[in-house]
C-alpha cells in the first residue's frame, strides 16, 4: 500500500510544475518560427550566337509563425544578399552585419502568418551559401525539410481516418483479449 502523503508530495513537487511548464510551452501566447527552403533550381538562359548561354539560380525561403503570439524583429540572415523579393508586401529593412553579411529584418510577424522571400542570383553562388539563420527576439526558427506530398479530398481523408480508427480498436481488443487470457 503506497504512502499517499509521499505520493501527494511527489506530484506537488515534480509532476505539477512539469505539467504547467508543458502546458505553457504548448498553449502559451508565444511565437514559434519554422523555416522552409523551397525549390532551389537553376535555369539555363539560351542566347543566340555569338553570346554565350548562362545560368540563373533561384530559391525561396518561407518563414512561418506557427505559434499563438506575434514574433518581433524577425531576422533572416545571409552570407551574401542577392536580388530578392518579399511576399506579402510587408514592412522590412536590410541591415549590414559586422561579418560582412546582411539581414532582412521584419518588425512584426503575426501568429499564423507566412512570409516568402524569393532569391535570384548567378553562379558560382548556390542556395546553400545564401541563408544563414532566422530568429526573432523571442525564438530561433526551426529548419524543416520539405517534401511534396499529395493532398487528398475531405471524403478520402474521412475514409482513411475511419479505417485507422477501426484498426486501432481491433488491435486494442486483441491486446486486451490476449492480456486477460495470459493473466
Amino acid at each position: 500500500m503506497p504512502n499517499w502523503a509521499v505520493v501527494e508530495r511527489i506530484v506537488e513537487i515534480i509532476i505539477l510544475p512539469a505539467l504547467g511548464w508543458f502546458l505553457k510551452d504548448r498553449y502559451g501566447r508565444r511565437p514559434r518560427l519554422i523555416r522552409y527552403a523551397l525549390h532551389p533550381s537553376a535555369v539555363i538562359v539560351k542566347q543566340t550566337p555569338p553570346l554565350n548561354d548562362f545560368a540563373v539560380h533561384v530559391h525561396a525561403l518561407v518563414v512561418h509563425n506557427a505559434g499563438r503570439g506575434p514574433a518581433t524583429n524577425v531576422r533572416i540572415g545571409h552570407t551574401f544578399l542577392p536580388n530578392f523579393s518579399v511576399y506579402p508586401d510587408l514592412q522590412y529593412s536590410v541591415e549590414k552585419l559586422p561579418s560582412g553579411g546582411m539581414e532582412i529584418v521584419l518588425p512584426l510577424l503575426p501568429a499564423g502568418q507566412d512570409v516568402l522571400v524569393q532569391y535570384l542570383y548567378y553562379p558560382p553562388l548556390v542556395w546553400t551559401n545564401v541563408n544563414t539563420h532566422v530568429h526573432s527576439d523571442e525564438t530561433t526558427a526551426k529548419a524543416v525539410n520539405m517534401w511534396h506530398v499529395r493532398k487528398y479530398s475531405m471524403p478520402v481523408n474521412v475514409i482513411i481516418a475511419v479505417l485507422m480508427l477501426i484498426g486501432a480498436v481491433t488491435i486494442s481488443y486483441f491486446v486486451w483479449a490476449f492480456g486477460t487470457r495470459v493473466l
